[in-house]
C-alpha cells in the first residue's frame, strides 16, 4: 500500500498524532514505510498539505523524494488518467507510461536539466526557482493530450542536491511539447532551454505598464472592450491601442495567447 495512503487512514482516528506525541512505537504497517531520513511527521504534513491544495486547483499536486524514487501523492489522482492505485509507489511512472514517443526523452531528463540549472546557485537561492515545460499524453480514451509540469524545490541534501520538490501537472496553454522554463519570483530573469543544444538562453522578464495590467485583469474577469473601456473611464479605441501594445510587447496575435504567454512566464 502507498505510505502517503496508508498515512491518510491511519491519520483519520488521530491515531498518528497519539503516536507521535507520545512518542510511542509506530504500527508496523505503518512504521515500515518510515526512514531516517524524512520524519514520520514531514510526511504526514506533506501529505496533508497535498489534500489541502488539490482542493484548489485543476491539476494534480504531488511530492517528488528524489532519494527513494517515490512520490507522495492522492490516490486516482492522476490527471487525465484513471489507472492509478494503491500499489502505485511514483506517480510519474504512470505519467511515463502514458506519454507519447516523441516527448520520452524529454519528460525522463528534465529533472537532470533542472538539478543542473540550480548547481549554479545556493541552497537559499534554488528554493526560488521553478522550472515548467509541456509533453504530450495519451489518454486512456486513445486522445492525444498536451500537459504542463511545473517542478519547485521543497527541500536539499547536505551537498546542495534537491531531496524533495513540489509538482504540479495541468493543462497546457502551449501549442506543442517543450517549452522548457525556468522561473523565480525574484529575478528579473526568464530562462528557456534549447533541448536540442544543450544550452540556456536568458532573457529579460517583460515588464508590463499598470493600465496593460488593467486591461488584462478585467480580460480575465469577462469583460468586453466596451465595458473595459468604461471600468477604465477610457475611450474603446484606447483599449485597443493599449491591446495593440501589449501584443506587440509579446510578440503575440490575440488576447488567448497574451494570457498563456504571461501565465507560462510568471509575469501574470
Amino acid at each position: 500500500m502507498n505510505y502517503a495512503t496508508l498515512l491518510c487512514s491511519f491519520t483519520e482516528t488521530n491515531e498518528f498524532e497519539f503516536y507521535m506525541k507520545n512518542n510511542y512505537q509506530l504500527p508496523a504497517e505503518v512504521s515500515k514505510f518510515v526512514t531516517s531520513d524524512i520524519a514520520p511527521l514531514e510526511d504526514y504534513t506533506f501529505f496533508r498539505t497535498i489534500q489541502a491544495a488539490n482542493k484548489f486547483t485543476n491539476g494534480n499536486i504531488f511530492i517528488i523524494d528524489y532519494e527513494k524514487g517515490t512520490t507522495i501523492h492522492l490516490k486516482n489522482s492522476t490527471y487525465y488518467l484513471s489507472n492509478i492505485n494503491d500499489e502505485v509507489s511514483n506517480i510519474l511512472n504512470i505519467y511515463e507510461k502514458a506519454t507519447v514517443p516523441q516527448d520520452l526523452n524529454l519528460f525522463s531528463s528534465i529533472g537532470m536539466i533542472f538539478f543542473n540549472f540550480l548547481k549554479r546557485f545556493s541552497i537559499r537561492e534554488k528554493s526560488e526557482y521553478m522550472i515548467g515545460y509541456d509533453f504530450h499524453i495519451v489518454d486512456e480514451f486513445n486522445k492525444k493530450i498536451l500537459l504542463n509540469h511545473k517542478i519547485t524545490p521543497l527541500s536539499f541534501r547536505k551537498d546542495g542536491q534537491m531531496k524533495t520538490a513540489l509538482c504540479n501537472v495541468s493543462l497546457s496553454l502551449s501549442k506543442s511539447s517543450g517549452n522548457i522554463t525556468v522561473i523565480s519570483n525574484k529575478s528579473d530573469s526568464v530562462w528557456k532551454y534549447c533541448h536540442n543544444e544543450k544550452k540556456w538562453l536568458e532573457e529579460s522578464k517583460i515588464r508590463l505598464t499598470d493600465r496593460e495590467t488593467e486591461v488584462i485583469r478585467l480580460y480575465l474577469q469577462g469583460y468586453s472592450i466596451s465595458e473595459i473601456a468604461s471600468q477604465l473611464f477610457i475611450s474603446i479605441d484606447t483599449v485597443k491601442w493599449h491591446r495593440r501594445k501589449l501584443f506587440e510587447k509579446l510578440n503575440v496575435k490575440n488576447i488567448m495567447e497574451a494570457i498563456a504567454h504571461l501565465v507560462i512566464n510568471g509575469i501574470l
